[in-house]
């Protein structure tokens, strides 16, 4: 059934038929504001397809129409008009990026190495360290408030020189390669192979001089600063990790044979997917290519007998991907294990108010396989998460599941799920009037 109610306060779910047809999922978050940013730094127009459509995101276009760039967005689609490198203009007022920490990277990327002030007023008022130590090594001067509650100001040196760093973590690298592009001279990030591999793929689509060396767990990216960028038209590959819900829907629901088109498969990256094999998933990697450096797929996938297992690795995925999981492991023949991260366990609450049988012992969930789950019930998500975690289980369950979200009118329900209309799935939209 077609969505057509914006925001909902639930969701009426009933087992499908079979699921069937093709599907694109949002955007890489890391890809997209790559892309993003190229598009800023080159001159001219610059068309992104396939973003996210995410408050972050938002939050993201948002930072770059502050900085001078003309921006049209509608869906996943956006026009940026970018001014080139340094060519970015002082903003007029307080840059709110909100909570998310690719949102501050890219604005703190983009403007706080250029000659000008900004004044940033982030969520907790104040920068967090891990941005604040590629912004000074650029020689950038930082100026907290004393007051938490107050903007900071950052400004850019004159003259910036190139440099040697070993960033900590993917916000903080991609801060600083966004800093080297625009630093004469050649500067070097030591980085983790993976994402040396993903920084490097969409910036140099846009023309980027940047070279990876090295072999091993490591490689050094060399960034000539100061080359020009292209604007074109890229479209930004399918976010993996929701590639994986997509296909965890398709695995439990009888007879689904469902196409995922374009998505980034690159190893670092496919983690979930790749526990969902180790479940006995039916995924197949089809029309495998390069694009923009990255390695991208279509995966098939038909409906499977998972199994339980264990998988201890799990704990890197986050609650997100512990609660996928933890789906599969409700559907699959078996005793599945999972680590119990403390986030994992407020996500696992609302799954076993839905029937999943889980109990936690010594610092592990140990999910226990029904094959089907009985449904019929009313449960309330807590946030986007675990709506779709509870919108995925209601999928395959014998009996019509309602899933209320709170927070549906601010946050909104995640992208993806509107989408698993286009392959059958029945979700009939209740208002708010009709939910209360």
């Amino acid at each position: 059934m077609p969505i057509e109610t914006a925001h909902p306060s639930a969701y009426r779910i009933e087992r499908a038929a079979p699921l069937s047809g093709r599907l694109r999922v949002p955007g890489d978050r890391l890809a997209a504001h790559l892309a993003l940013a190229a598009a800023v730094l080159a001159e001219g127009e610059t068309v992104l397809e396939g973003l996210p459509q995410t408050p972050e995101f938002a939050a993201s276009l948002a930072v770059v129409a502050a900085l001078g760039p003309r921006v049209r967005a509608e869906g996943g689609r956006a026009s940026i008009h970018g001014l080139g490198l340094r060519g970015l203009l002082a903003p007029v007022g307080i840059i709110d990026p909100g909570s998310g920490d690719l949102t501050a990277a890219l604005g703190l990327g983009l403007a706080g190495i250029l000659p000008m002030p900004t004044r940033w007023s982030p969520s907790g008022g104040r920068l967090p360290a891990a941005l604040e130590a590629p912004l000074r090594a650029f020689g950038a001067m930082v100026e907290p408030h004393e007051d938490r509650t107050q903007p900071f100001l950052v400004g850019g040196p004159r003259v910036p020189a190139p440099v040697a760093l070993r960033p900590a973590g993917e916000a903080e690298a991609f801060l600083a390669i966004l800093a080297c592009l625009v630093t004469p001279g050649i500067s070097r990030l030591q980085l983790p192979a993976d994402l040396a591999s993903a920084l490097a793929g969409p910036l140099r689509a846009f023309g980027a001089d940047i070279a990876l060396k090295g072999e091993g767990p490591e490689r050094t990216l060399s960034v000539t600063g100061l080359t020009p960028l292209a604007a074109r038209r890229f479209a930004v590959a399918g976010d993996p990790a929701e590639a994986a819900w997509a296909a965890l829907a398709a695995l439990i629901v009888p007879k689904s044979d469902v196409t995922i088109e374009n998505v980034l498969v690159t190893p670092a990256r496919t983690a979930l997917i790749d526990a969902l094999l180790e479940m006995g998933g039916n995924i197949e990697f089809a029309n495998q290519r390069e694009e923009a450096g990255e390695h991208i797929a279509d995966l098939r996938v038909r409906s499977s007998f998972l199994r339980g297992t264990a998988l201890p690795e799990a704990r890197a995925l986050g609650a997100g991907g512990l609660a996928a999981l933890a789906v599969a492991g409700a559907y699959a023949k078996g005793e599945t294990r999972l680590p119990a991260t403390a986030d994992f366990r407020i996500l696992a609450a609302g799954l076993q108010e839905a029937g999943m049988d889980c109990v936690f012992e010594n610092g592990t969930a140990l999910i226990t396989g029904r094959r089907t789950l009985a449904g019929g019930v009313e449960l309330t998500a807590r946030d986007a998460r675990s709506a779709l975690a509870l919108a995925v289980l209601a999928l395959g369950a014998d009996r019509p599941t309602t899933v209320a979200f709170a927070g549906a009118g601010e946050e909104g329900w995640p992208p993806l799920l509107s989408s698993f209309s286009q392959i059958g799935a029945r979700l009939e939209p209740i208002a708010p009037k009709e939910a209360s």
